[in-house]
């Protein structure tokens, strides 16, 4: 499985890939801190899944989504944020995020998806 986590907190790009690591050693986890480098990213290599911030220093999560939309296959997404307004979370599933979580309050609910594969909770 290839994962590609975005978010410009590095501490909590660090704290997902250990978690995930320690779950699931094998995955490929790849880290954008910015809109540009993870779009660049996404454009080079298809990911399994992609773990998304809404607010990055140069652009949103929204934006990055809107370039995943025309992938294919597309990557199973992930919004993980601490906007976890509503407005937000219908705008990043009718972009086609699979999931939209808050950082503080679901972040357990990311790490039941890691458990199992990325299939459904």
């Amino acid at each position: 499985m290839d994962i590609l986590i975005i978010d410009d907190a590095d501490s909590v790009r660090h704290n997902i890939i250990r978690m995930i690591q320690q779950k699931t050693p094998d995955f490929v986890i790849h880290q954008a801190s910015t809109c540009t480098e993870a779009i660049q990213k996404i454009e080079r290599k298809v990911h399994d899944v992609v773990i998304v911030d809404i607010k990055l220093p140069d652009g949103s999560g929204f934006d990055i989504m809107e370039r995943i939309k025309v992938l294919s296959p597309s990557p199973l997404v992930i919004f993980l944020s601490n906007f976890s307004n509503s407005k937000f979370k219908e705008k990043a599933l009718s972009l086609g995020a699979s999931y939209f979580f808050d950082k503080t309050e679901e972040f357990d609910q990311l790490m039941r998806l890691v458990q199992n594969d990325f299939r459904s909770l």
